[in-house]
């Protein structure tokens, strides 16, 4: 089994997440206790999701804090094991600057991981107007609360919230129509990203495109409604919707741009 499972890595770094999917799920079955995991991004959830789906017999509970969160925490166990109730240890703080004019989410980030944490005991941070929320592991809550001092150069205070107060509200689109030949990857990327299909079809053989969250190399690959498409360097978008196809045959489709 473990050998079929890895057959659907794409590359080592998805054979090393699939291959900790598999301990996980042998642990819980082998002891017959629920199993949690830290903060996964999107993209080692859809590889967790193969994982318990090839295996089978697996009741899991994913949570991030708040319904729609992007980094979740994944429990399982097995299914017979119906009394078994997972709960989730995190916290919340509102990050307020001084000045949070020109913060992005990347220098929250940096300064959070700047305090010698690795990525997957933080969530999401959901940036405002007045700075950011972000869900963290409880363990390290208390750490973060007392260290982090500043964003990027600016002075920051933090409170404490309660997960059950987070309203966070729906992503907001600047949305755009594109017509496109067909739905290969390299085709969507040039035209939402105003690129030639050459230069698209590069960014993804080197390896700087994913399509949710998974990373791809085939400038064929079919891209759907729904799907999201990160290109390095130049942002993400998602496919909001398909608009049916043009007289003379093209397809009409809504991008839509994440913004605050």
């Amino acid at each position: 089994m473990r050998e079929i499972i890895m057959q659907q890595a794409r590359n080592a770094e998805e054979r090393q997440v699939m291959g900790h999917a598999i301990d996980l799920v042998e642990k819980a079955k082998s002891t017959n206790t629920i199993q949690q995991t830290n903060f996964l991004s999107l993209g080692e959830l859809q590889l967790y999701d193969i994982v318990i789906n090839t295996i089978g017999g697996m009741t899991v509970k994913k949570y991030g804090g708040y319904d729609t969160a992007e980094r979740v925490c994944l429990a399982l166990w097995p299914e017979e094991c119906d009394w078994c109730e997972p709960e989730f240890d995190m916290k919340a703080f509102h990050i307020l600057p001084q000045d949070p004019e020109g913060l992005e989410h990347r220098d929250y980030l940096g300064s959070i991981l700047g305090l010698g944490l690795k990525r997957d005991v933080c969530g999401d941070i959901i940036v405002r107007i007045d700075g950011a929320y972000v869900i963290v592991d409880g363990k390290i809550g208390d750490y973060v609360y007392a260290n982090l001092v500043s964003v990027s150069s600016e002075k920051v205070r933090l409170e404490e919230v309660p997960l059950n107060s987070l309203a966070i509200s729906q992503p907001k689109f600047v949305v755009m129509t594109i017509t496109v030949m067909s739905m290969r990857l390299d085709s969507i990327i040039a035209k939402a990203f105003q690129l030639s299909r050459g230069v698209a079809a590069n960014f993804i053989r080197q390896g700087k495109v994913e399509v949710d969250h998974r990373l791809q190399d085939n400038a064929s690959t079919d891209v759907a409604e729904g799907n999201t498409i990160s290109c390095r360097g130049r942002g993400r978008c998602v496919v909001l919707k398909d608009l049916g196809k043009t007289r003379k045959g093209k397809i009409r489709l809504e991008i839509g741009f994440p913004s605050i």
